[in-house]
């Protein structure tokens, strides 16, 4: 896949230890090719300095730091704190002590405002959930990347606006990439629809509906869970993930599940799982869940990344209306963002086992996803980054990060 290895300077607006998302995937893959990754982690409280720490895979170094900056300026002197965080950029370039290839930055809150201090050849920024109010820039990115037509239509209008003498960047949509092992169970799914598990013949067990994510996420819809849960209490409720404040988790502790969702004997709360017990879990689930209230939380109405995991499982799934799979005929929704419809639409779901659990379904499911892997997600963006990198730069320091063959 690369020919040649690159120093890549990976910004997260999330710290390594935190649940494994793109920015955690994308590294990983990166190190194993070969490259030199530097995961540059948000800025801490509770550490001083800048420290590098190898590992835990080859090729790649965890960069936790504290700022010089008081972070109080980001909100309330935020062009004061941006020029800061430039002195901070180059800060953290002398202490990596390599300077960067790319500096591909996931981070949507403007930590730094501008990459250019970073020094790379190639600066991406890449944001995979929606950007909050009054920022739209692009960081003077040479490349611009989202999961979502809509992230990228709000960049796009700020390089619109731009100065006539300013370079538009390229972007692109890159759809959610799909981790190893539910890449490794898709395949498995479509090779044998029996590995999404044995389906259990009627009135042998109560049926199992799973919910994954962070469950403090303010958005969840908390209100359509419990009437599902009243609607359907011979179903047993399986909600796995942190519910509490949790400051590894990069996105703060909301509400969190209300105490009637709690006190629901049918509603277990299973707390975070690896990657690996969730799909043990997934043998058992017979229908995968997933309730955002779309008009509080526009991230959970546009393109999750947990429904492509679901989806890898071979089984079906019930979700309140997502953008990117609305007319794919792949995940039972509502036609719009209230999710009143939820409980019938659940229960006829359940109902209908025999039909949506059957194993040409199953195989349809995991083979739609096998084309997301975070690997040919690399081969398309190794692609783009060549055609992106700057005229007055070599060619040859981008075009070979990622071969199309590998």
């Amino acid at each position: 896949m690369l020919s040649r290895a690159r120093t890549i300077y990976l910004i997260s607006p999330q710290r390594w230890d935190a649940p494994p998302v793109s920015k955690h995937h994308y590294a990983r893959r990166l190190a194993a090719h070969g490259h030199r990754v530097y995961f540059i982690e948000p800025p801490r409280r509770d550490v001083r300095g800048i420290t590098l720490t190898p590992g835990p895979h080859p090729g790649l170094t965890r960069v936790t730091y504290a700022t010089l900056t008081p972070y109080r300026l980001k909100f309330h002197a935020r062009p004061l704190f941006d020029a800061l965080m430039r002195l901070e950029a180059r800060r953290l370039r002398r202490a990596i002590g390599v300077a960067p290839d790319i500096v591909w930055d996931f981070d949507n809150a403007y930590q730094f405002a501008s990459l250019a201090p970073f020094g790379a050849r190639l600066a991406v920024f890449h944001p995979v959930d929606d950007l909050p109010p009054g920022r739209r820039g692009t960081k003077g990115a040479h490349l611009v990347l989202a999961n979502a037509p809509r992230y990228l239509a709000r960049l796009r209008l700020a390089a619109s606006r731009a100065p006539a003498a300013a370079r538009a960047p390229a972007h692109a949509v890159i759809p959610h990439g799909l981790a190893e092992p539910f890449i490794a169970r898709a395949k498995a799914v479509c090779d044998d629809p029996a590995a999404a598990g044995h389906p259990v013949p009627d009135g042998e067990r109560p049926p199992v509906v799973a919910m994954v994510g962070n469950l403090a996420r303010p958005g969840i819809d908390w209100a359509a869970i419990d009437a599902m849960a009243r609607r359907l209490p011979a179903t047993r409720f399986v909600m796995v993930g942190p519910h509490g404040g949790d400051a590894t988790t990069g996105a703060g502790a909301g509400a969190g599940p209300p105490d009637a969702v709690r006190a629901r004997p049918n509603v277990v709360f299973a707390g975070a799982m690896s990657s690996a017990a969730i799909l043990h879990l997934a043998r058992r689930v017979d229908v995968w869940l997933m309730a955002y209230d779309g008009t509080r939380d526009r991230d959970g109405a546009t393109n999750p990344h947990k429904l492509l995991e679901y989806l890898a499982t071979g089984k079906a799934v019930v979700s309140n209306w997502v953008e990117a799979y609305a007319g794919r005929d792949l995940v039972a929704m509502p036609p719009t963002l209230d999710n009143t419809p939820l409980p019938d639409l659940l229960a006829a779901t359940l109902g209908r086992l025999a039909v949506v659990d059957a194993p040409a379904e199953r195989i349809r499911r995991a083979a739609f996803t096998l084309s997301f892997s975070y690997d040919a997600h690399l081969a398309r963006i190794g692609r783009l980054m060549a055609e992106a990198c700057p005229r007055d730069e070599a060619r040859s320091a981008i075009g070979g990060v990622v071969s199309e063959r590998s």
